[in-house]
């Protein structure tokens, strides 16, 4: 396998990020059929960082007889929205602007039903909101102990209330329902356009926190039409929880 580190400029962030990449550039089949790879977007974590799946996981290992490309960028703190208020478009450069750049530098295929998205906390939170967002651009996304903060919102959390409403540009925590980054509100319009609707596979350990609106928020989209795999197990909001997440997402995906 291949690992790589890129440095790039965002039109979409207005500044410079970083981005780590496996690649199946030295295996023996991928050189004897050099076909288009398909491409997973994998998302870290609140705190976290572009190289947070190499440190904690064996994500290289998993990947290795994959004819996949893994491509994990840096989110900060974003949950991976697009903020006025903090003046970075990272949805957009997820859904958008980072697809089409790499499949400019590299061989991957530019179809919907190759390309994937998956993410761990705020990143499975930023994992569905891309998919249903860009439904067009995502055939398959998984979230892992996704931090589906909604009800935390709407109550107006006071230790994270004004963070929260900062980055969803919201001025009041009930605000958050109907604005763009709300999961329910999205996977509704969704189903109810006609239009493509990705695959999704969703997790979360039963001792974890997040686990109620995680389960919930599975059988709303089962109710909506969405395909959905919903994996009930133990386990809390742990690294070797997401690996296996990780291990289990690529039996689901259409390698």
């Amino acid at each position: 396998m291949a690992i790589a580190h890129f440095s790039i400029s965002s039109k979409a962030l207005g500044r410079g990020t970083r981005i780590s990449v496996i690649l199946p550039a030295d295996q023996a089949w991928y050189r004897d059929d050099p076909r288009p790879l398909k491409t997973l977007i994998l998302l870290h974590g609140l705190t976290g960082d572009e190289d947070n799946w190499l440190n904690y996981t064996n994500a290289v290992r998993l990947v290795r007889e994959k004819p996949l490309c893994v491509i994990m960028p840096d989110g900060d703190n974003s949950f991976y929205t697009d903020s006025a208020v903090m003046g970075e478009k990272t949805m957009t450069f997820i859904g958008e602007e980072l697809p089409e750049m790499f499949r400019a530098m590299l061989p991957l295929s530019d179809k919907r039903e190759d390309t994937f998205i998956a993410g761990l906390s705020m990143g499975g939170f930023g994992a569905v909101n891309c998919a249903l967002t860009y439904p067009g651009t995502f055939s398959h996304a998984a979230m892992y102990s996704a931090a589906l903060i909604k009800d935390r919102v709407l109550r107006g959390d006071p230790v994270s209330g004004k963070h929260y409403r900062a980055l969803f540009d919201i001025k009041s925590a009930k605000a958050f329902e109907g604005c763009p980054v709300d999961y329910e509100a999205l996977a509704g319009r969704l189903a109810a356009s006609g239009g493509p609707m990705p695959r999704i596979y969703t997790t979360c350990g039963t001792e974890d926190s997040l686990y109620p609106p995680n389960e919930a928020f599975a059988v709303k989209l089962k109710e909506l039409g969405y395909d959905v795999t919903w994996e009930s197990r133990p386990g809390s909001h742990t690294w070797d929880f997401w690996e296996e997440s990780l291990k289990r997402t690529l039996d689901w995906l259409p390698l």
